[in-house]
């Protein structure tokens, strides 16, 4: 299958019935205002809830020390690598339709690798997320930020959710949490895959101990 369309996805519609919007915080308010009108209605959306003018610029800006800095005139927030399962895009400051044509995009969330939830949704596409279906608990994903530094994240659940289930893109505290979100092969629910940083220095006092023994 080419780039494009996974033949299964049919688009991020999401039923609004029975949410408890005033339980939830403004900014997930709003994005459970995205998930109600699915992917075809983040542009409209994203220009209510920002005052941010809509760009029109759509060349790619290179950044010779570090990552592109735009993508068909969206900004570039880092880049997400699955390589077992040949997963390399790249995280778009946008849910706006446009952008998640070409790539994954934050939908939640403080900077990238900073303490919280920082969430990012994208399309099942082939040259996107289609993969991702194919993650399982303990896989390594990388994160790359703007100046080419790699941070890792170990899967900690994959689990699949209602389309009006807002709960994956809540805040958390005290951990440093990366969600991924897309559609399952029928489209009717969503793929959420949790991952959580990988404390390097953890790390490498195992990788010494090993070699001790």
């Amino acid at each position: 299958m080419g780039k494009g369309k996974h033949a299964s996805d049919s688009g991020f519609d999401f039923d609004l019935s029975g949410i408890p919007f005033k339980q939830i915080f403004l900014g997930i308010l709003a994005i459970a205002i995205l998930f109600g009108i699915g992917f075809g209605g983040f542009h409209l959306v994203k220009k209510i809830t920002s005052n941010k003018p809509e760009k029109e610029n759509t060349e790619q800006v290179v950044d010779e020390k570090g990552l592109i800095k735009t993508l068909e005139g969206f900004d570039v927030l880092g880049k997400i690598k699955i390589d077992e399962l040949n997963i390399d895009t790249y995280i778009l400051d946008s849910i706006d339709d446009k952008a998640l044509k070409v790539a994954a995009g934050k939908i939640n969330g403080n900077k990238l690798n900073e303490e919280g939830n920082f969430s990012v949704i994208g399309h099942n596409y082939d040259n996107i997320f289609a993969k991702l279906l194919e993650i399982e608990k303990g896989k390594i994903i990388t994160v790359i930020d703007p100046k080419l530094n790699e941070t890792k994240y170990e899967v900690k659940d994959v689990y699949a959710v209602e389309p009006d289930d807002l709960k994956p893109l809540l805040d958390v505290e005290d951990k440093t949490v990366l969600t991924l979100i897309t559609c399952e092969t029928t489209a009717s629910t969503r793929l959420v895959v949790v991952c959580e940083k990988v404390d390097e220095s953890q790390v490498e006092e195992t990788k010494v101990e090993n070699t001790v023994e």
